[in-house]
């Protein structure tokens, strides 16, 4: 079956309302379940081999464990799945065809391993073999369980792609590198105690130091001791005593000193990374400052460009421009206009208005999402325009992130009363048919949204996410008639007025027509008291009205009579 690129994939049938969504929010939670599972078998398995003390929490922990990986398994054909071209597969069919081809082989041996242990414990307390031999075997078989360690790099892989800073990136690069010393000296060390309470060869190093004398922590501790000595040619305090011990000493060394120097490296490369990022940043702000100074900036201007500078380079880390991609750039069109539609269109459909035009005409918003928004950072205290501003290059603004103040500055009631009529934007005038009686009062113990606009025009707004100002730039020609400011740190959407006006009048509309729109919300403006760049309650207005003349011609044009089709005779 065929979709649209990014969609998922579904089908018909009885299975297809349990499938889930890889993204979804229960997916995330096992997810998270399953990652402290692996963390607990970690730590707890190879520390069997010390023969700690069971007690309730273990004995809880490995039902625990044995039925969520049971149910696991289970999960996973439920579980839908990314292909390499960007689909979402929800089919119960494929999905079941790669667990096949990839997990279900070690997720069954695991376990199985799991439940086998019930059958060996069994077996062990019924007397059927020495209890302290089938117990060591119980505790080997354990180890099998540690097969899910590779589990881990497809959770760190989910987790390295959800972050956008490089300099996080490289932190979190070093802190696992450490983690991995950490896990291999916590296996090694336990198996290296296991092998000297074997028993297989008489004489071992636990014999020699007494160590079986003293309790778990001692023991553990003294072999991890040994067992991160490792990484730097071992120690002289604990040897090994036959020759099991001296062959497992020679692979441990082997290992330490080819992964160690693999770790090495990358632990270096890191750091010297992190380096070469702070570096470059202390390097930029410090050309800044000195250029502000031989130029004599005053003070307070200097610490508001270095502030913001300094926000600028944050920002950068935290979302990486476009242009800054250089593989974006070799996408072909289609799938970059469809790259910018879902990137802009989730900010758009706050406006009333984009909601309604997205649903009728998306072929249109995606051509509109292509060339025509943008993202702008402004840190605080920037002014974003100013009052009595006409904008070269007019942008309808809206709030990403962060919040901006929009304080109105009105003229008086001489300018008001003398105040030319605004226009569409393409036409001499606003058709009369749509322009709106300033004298019309609304129904009784009902408040029109006009007054509401008129009372709101003249007090001072906080934007926040989701919110918008200067919509008017879109429809008419327009002079700001406030102060835009950055109350903190923001990061806006431009929507570019001319590229917008120029896609949208290269598109025919039959149903959802822009252009009517645009004629109520001038009409509007021009009904209004006192003008603003706040216009967010007129919207709901402009866009009734349009609703309403769209559903009358659309029962005007259903009422019409029908002509009969004559039949042509041969």
């Amino acid at each position: 079956s065929s979709s649209e690129l990014g969609d998922p994939r579904r089908t018909e049938g009885c299975m297809q309302r349990f499938i889930l969504h890889p993204n979804c929010p229960q997916r995330g939670v096992w997810e998270i379940n399953s990652l402290l599972l692996v963390v607990y078998d970690i730590i707890w398995i190879p520390l069997q081999l010390l023969e700690p003390e069971e007690n309730a929490f273990t004995n809880v922990m490995e039902w625990v464990t044995r039925l969520f990986w049971s149910a696991d398994i289970g999960c996973s054909y439920l579980t839908g799945f990314v292909t390499t071209h960007g689909f979402v597969e929800l089919r119960p069919k494929p999905i079941a065809k790669r667990y096949l081809r990839t997990w279900f082989t070690l997720d069954v041996i695991v376990v199985g391993v799991d439940w086998m242990e019930i059958i060996i414990a069994s077996i062990v307390y019924g007397g059927a073999f020495r209890f302290s031999r089938a117990a060591r075997a119980l505790r080997i078989v354990r180890m099998v369980r540690l097969l899910r360690l590779l589990r881990i790099r497809e959770m760190a892989k989910v987790l390295f792609e959800s972050m956008h800073s490089e300099t996080i990136k490289e932190l979190a690069d070093m802190i696992s590198i450490f983690l991995m010393i950490l896990v291999s000296g916590h296996i090694f060390a336990c198996v290296w105690y296991g092998l000297g309470t074997s028993e297989i060869e008489p004489g071992s190093w636990v014999e020699q130091t007494f160590a079986y004398r003293h309790g778990l922590g001692y023991r553990y501790m003294a072999s991890l001791h040994w067992s991160l000595s490792q990484y730097s040619g071992g120690m002289d305090e604990i040897r090994p005593a036959n020759v099991t011990e001296r062959i497992y000493v020679v692979v441990v060394l082997v290992f330490t000193l080819m992964v160690g120097t693999v770790l090495v490296s990358s632990l270096t490369s890191s750091m010297t990374q992190l380096s070469i990022l702070a570096n470059e940043k202390k390097s930029k702000l410090s050309m800044l400052r000195k250029y502000l100074l031989d130029n004599k900036i005053s003070s307070r201007l200097c610490l508001r460009i270095q502030r913001n500078a300094e926000f600028s380079l944050v920002e950068q880390e935290m979302f990486l421009p476009e242009q800054s991609v250089e593989l974006l750039h070799l996408l072909s069109e289609p799938l970059r206009i469809e790259l910018h539609f879902e990137l802009f269109a989730r900010v758009l459909k706050h406006h009333p208005f984009f909601d309604e035009y997205i649903d009728h005409c998306p072929h249109i918003m995606q051509k509109v999402c292509h060339c025509a928004p943008k993202i702008m950072g402004v840190s605080c205290g920037d002014i974003v325009f100013n009052v009595g501003e006409i904008p070269p290059k007019p942008k309808m603004i809206m709030v990403t992130s962060g919040s901006l103040t929009y304080t109105p500055v009105q003229r008086g009631p001489a300018s008001v009363a003398g105040r030319k009529s605004l226009n569409v934007v393409g036409e001499e005038t606003v058709r009369s048919s749509s322009r709106v009686s300033v004298k019309a009062r609304p129904s009784a113990g009902r408040v029109s949204r006009r007054s509401v606009f008129n009372a709101a025009a003249s007090s001072t707004v906080v934007l926040e996410p989701g919110m918008w100002i200067a919509e008017a730039v879109l429809w008419t020609h327009w002079m700001h008639r406030g102060v835009l400011t950055a109350s903190s740190d923001s990061r806006l959407c431009l929507l570019d007025a001319a590229m917008f006006q120029q896609t949208v009048t290269a598109f025919d509309h039959d149903e959802f027509n822009p252009k009517i729109y645009a004629n109520h919300f001038v009409a509007l403006l021009n009904a209004a008291q006192d003008l603003s760049d706040n216009t967010m309650l007129l919207e709901a207005e402009a866009l009734t009205r349009l609703e309403k003349e769209l559903t009358a011609a659309a029962e005007a044009k259903s009422n019409r009579p029908k002509r009969r089709a004559s039949l042509a005779k041969f």
